[in-house]
């Protein structure tokens, strides 16, 4: 059980820097997104310099984001659920 904590700890810090990285690719690109920890947008601006010009170029880098964010809480949720209930049977799978 303490290998597959600190296996889903691992991924989990592998996951958050990744998303910190893309978070701030679209920040030098003069967009700000923040998310809270279910993969719901909290904090969304874009910057008076982009706003001014066509942003369509940012659209599909902007979704790309937020779907990657949402599937990754998703996955860890549904593997945090399945440890928890697989975990506790007597025999394991």
């Amino acid at each position: 059980m303490m290998k597959q904590l600190k296996s889903l700890e691992l991924e989990y810090e592998k996951l958050k820097t990744e998303l910190a990285s893309k978070e701030h690719m679209l920040e030098r690109a003069g967009i700000t997104i923040k998310f809270d920890g279910l993969g719901n947008i909290k904090d969304f601006s874009i910057s008076e310099d982009v706003s001014s010009k066509p942003i369509a170029e940012f659209k599909d880098d902007l979704k790309s984001l937020i779907e990657e964010y949402q599937d990754m809480v998703k996955e860890n949720l549904t593997k945090a659920m399945k440890d928890r209930l697989l975990g506790s049977l007597p025999f394991g799978l």
